[in-house]
């Protein structure tokens, strides 16, 4: 019986995304394509950035253990600091109040995540893991390890600055129509899920620093993702 009721839910659901979703396919790949083209602008203009000191590095990480089993993974590296703050008159207009999606991305990897009220701390521990700064607060997950060492391998003294990292923002209002869930944090997640396989169908070639397991709730990740991929087939 349990078993016939979620499946008749998911039934119910996918209409949903069938009707709002996938039959507007095409309407929403020009309206991320748009955002993203005329939405895309160095991070250096959006965030003011006092870049930590930079320290040889043997490209080596180590766990580091902070009381009450508490642990995180940094790298073997001398301790420094960055700090990291919005501007008030960004570009974008990105501020703790606003709902979307970002997107953090160069020629060699991309980032997409959800704003938030915390959305310095948020850039800080992206800035912090995407140079390999050992601040003691962040933890460094495997897959920006693998890009911290590729980027201070290629960029080496210049690995700490942001030149070359550029910042997009999609507005949850713009996409309001094509998202199914019903309460304000689901449909957040929906949306990165929306964006996240956009962006990894059409940028295969380069570094993916999101968790896939943490994007977005199945099934709706699942029909997203085969969305994108069947409309580049096509």
């Amino acid at each position: 019986m349990r078993r016939t009721q979620i499946m008749n839910v998911d039934n119910l659901k996918y209409q949903s995304f069938k009707n709002n979703v996938l039959n507007n396919k095409k309407i929403i790949y020009e309206l991320i394509k748009k955002t993203y083209v005329s939405h895309f602008y160095p991070i250096l203009r959006i965030f003011d950035y006092s870049q930590p000191t930079f320290f040889e590095w043997n490209q080596k990480y180590r766990k580091i253990f902070y009381g009450a089993g508490r642990s995180l993974t940094q790298p073997e590296r001398n301790e420094s600091n960055l700090q990291l703050n919005i501007r008030l008159d960004n570009i974008l207009g990105i501020s703790k109040e606003s709902l979307g999606i970002y997107l953090l991305k160069n020629e060699t990897f991309f980032y997409v995540g959800k704003t938030d009220k915390k959305i310095e701390q948020r850039f800080h521990a992206h800035i912090t893991k995407l140079t390999a700064t050992n601040n003691k607060k962040h933890d460094h997950p495997q897959k920006w390890q693998e890009y911290a060492k590729f980027r201070y391998k290629t960029f080496g003294k210049d690995s700490i600055n942001l030149k070359d990292i550029y910042i997009s923002f999609f507005e949850l209002s713009s996409f309001d129509n094509f998202l199914i869930s019903e309460n304000i944090d689901e449909r957040l997640s929906e949306f990165e899920s929306l964006i996240f396989y956009f962006m990894k169908t059409y940028n295969k070639d380069i570094f993916t620093l999101n968790s896939e397991v943490q994007i977005g709730k199945k099934p709706i990740k699942i029909w997203h993702l085969d969305m994108w991929v069947s409309f580049q087939n096509n």
